[in-house]
């Protein structure tokens, strides 16, 4: 149970975020607090939001680590998934789609429309799209 009304001492808050994985209810059970108490401090405190951040990455690191271990011993399921999951994995094919990013205004821009025509057009989709859209009578305010 958290305790109100004390102070929590920014140096209590660091040492208590060492071996979290960055938890953040860890974290506040460890110093006897409420979680928005330590996002609130971590706001306040660079300091906080730093170390957390650290504590994150180097959990993250040695996950890596362990998985890329496994995979060179041999096992199978590792190994494909860091070949479908890693950026050079997916460079060279293993990735189970492709990602393609499609910068529509060019092409509309290509095709003869001006901005302010692509902005008019636009606008009026999300119109069109906000009057097909049917809320139940009783998620309509009076």
């Amino acid at each position: 149970m958290a305790v109100s009304g004390r102070r929590i001492k920014i140096q209590t808050v660091l040492k208590a975020i060492d071996g979290t994985a960055g938890n953040i209810s860890l974290i506040a059970q460890r110093v006897n607090c409420a979680r928005s108490t330590i996002y609130k401090m971590m706001e306040r405190h660079p300091a906080i939001k730093e170390a957390l951040d650290e504590e994150v990455t180097e959990t993250f690191d040695t996950l890596e680590n362990k998985v890329y271990n496994l995979a060179m011993e041999g096992d199978k399921t590792m190994l494909i998934f860091l070949l479908k999951n890693s950026v050079e994995g997916k460079r060279r094919g293993w990735g189970e789609r492709r990602e393609v990013t499609i910068d529509w205004r060019i092409q509309l821009e290509q095709a003869g429309f001006n901005e302010d025509d692509i902005n008019e057009t636009f606008e009026q989709l999300v119109r069109n799209r906000a009057n097909t859209i049917h809320l139940p009578e009783s998620s309509v305010s009076k």
